[in-house]
């Protein structure tokens, strides 16, 4: 749970946020995978087995393009998102873009959009975004970014302490 002074600090961070919007139009499943570092730190032997497995887990779900989307690429991720139904990823920053342009997202449990993740299953269902849900969502990730200045005054590791303890005590 935040606290007034959480909502203090990240209203900075806010007024630099894109508009969230309900704009779900697309209709490619759009996946972020994980580069090979990512996949060394949480033990996929190959990524191409994940993209397998992935596949696998869609065609019980879906029979729409998939569309992978690499780090490396030139494309604007903006462009991807137009035409995305849904977006699919390990724990990729890519979630929390398109959550935002109202795009539903199916991530891992180590990912921080876990919280608003939808479930294969529900690939084919009607999104309506939950924008209380998701504006909590925002608040917390915003409340667990600092500046520098933060984390040279202490604000970062007394913040961070305070959240941990208050979890704990759940």
């Amino acid at each position: 749970e935040l606290e007034q002074e959480d909502y203090d600090r990240i209203q900075k961070y806010k007024i630099k946020m894109p508009e969230i919007t309900n704009n779900r139009k697309g209709q490619k499943i759009l996946v972020a995978p994980p580069t090979d570092a990512v996949c060394r730190y949480y033990g996929i032997h190959s990524l191409k087995q994940w993209k397998l497995q992935l596949g696998d887990k869609l065609k019980n779900h879906t029979d729409r393009e998939v569309v992978f989307r690499e780090k490396d690429t030139d494309k604007p991720l903006q462009q991807d998102l137009d035409d995305a139904h849904v977006v699919i990823t390990l724990q990729s920053a890519v979630g929390i873009q398109a959550q935002v342009r109202g795009i539903p997202v199916i991530c891992d449990k180590v990912s921080m959009c876990r919280p608003i993740s939808i479930d294969y299953k529900d690939i084919e269902n009607e999104y309506v975004r939950d924008d209380e849900l998701t504006n909590k969502w925002i608040d917390s990730l915003l409340a667990n970014q600092f500046i520098e200045e933060e984390i040279r005054n202490g604000t970062a590791k007394r913040t961070i302490d305070r959240l941990q303890n208050g979890n704990n005590n759940s």
